[in-house]
């Protein structure tokens, strides 16, 4: 019987003569919500893109519910994954945001063709986010937090299987970031599998079934959350980080921000 999820085995990723991963193995299955973390340049969004599919492994395989990913054609991958990076996407213009969460649809319909479930779809995502008041507002005149919001509404409209971040919360101010993040882990709830890259520890930690600690190109570390061993993760990432509770929940502070001793 074939496992259902995205299987990353023995891949690396050579570009240019640079090795950005290397021997990486990795699962996401369905129904959890991995975090990604990692210090800058370590290959954190390399690896988010090797399990979209947008990059091809030198060595190794990607794998999408039992069959190779690069078999799949663009149309099926944007029907079973959904992949978010808000700092690196353009800004259309002259495009509201209804017509924005729709096109992010594509999968579904040709392009040129929406359908009513399509319309259903869509109001449901711009409402999830929050969105009724921008629905009919061009994507170049909301600030940024606002513009990150839709594109999280599009990719909620995507209904896909899985669904991969980079950073989603990277422009939210703390209320919209919270809702955010909790609409991803309502995600991973209901079944999907959920992979996303934060740089906020404590967030990550809060939300995350597992957390994956990529250091120099390799995973060194992979276990659920709540055996993730604070000095060890502290020590890669070159922090100090103390563990609080907070309503019975494992918190996480940056000992060196607040100067604790």
């Amino acid at each position: 019987m074939i496992e259902p999820g995205i299987t990353i085995r023995s891949a690396s990723v050579v570009i240019g003569g640079r090795t950005l991963l290397s021997g990486v193995e990795l699962q996401l299955r369905p129904g959890e919500l991995v975090a990604i973390v990692g210090r800058n340049g370590a290959g954190k969004s390399t690896l988010l893109r090797l399990l979209a599919g947008l990059l091809r492994p030198s060595r190794g395989e990607v794998a999408l519910d039992g069959r190779p990913l690069r078999a799949y054609s663009a149309r099926e991958r944007a029907q079973r994954l959904g992949f978010l990076a808000p700092s690196r996407l353009p800004v259309p213009a002259g495009f509201t945001v209804r017509q924005v969460v729709g096109l992010m649809r594509f999968g579904h319909h040709s392009w040129w063709r929406a359908t009513g479930a399509d319309d259903v779809t869509v109001a449901a995502a711009i409402a999830g986010l929050g969105l009724d008041a921008f629905v009919e507002r061009r994507l170049e005149t909301l600030s940024d937090g606002e513009r990150q919001r839709v594109w999280l509404a599009g990719l909620l409209a995507q209904e896909t299987a899985y669904v991969l971040l980079d950073e989603p919360t990277s422009h939210l101010d703390p209320p919209h970031a919270i809702e955010s993040l909790q609409t991803v882990r309502s995600w991973a709830t209901a079944g999907r599998g959920v992979a996303i890259v934060l740089h906020d520890l404590d967030a990550a930690l809060a939300i995350a079934d597992r957390l994956v600690l990529v250091d120099a190109g390799r995973i060194v570390l992979d276990e659920p959350v709540a055996s993730v061993a604070l000095d060890v993760l502290g020590h890669r990432l070159g922090v100090r980080l103390a563990e609080v509770a907070l309503d019975g929940r494992r918190r996480v502070i940056t000992q060196d921000l607040w100067g604790v001793q």
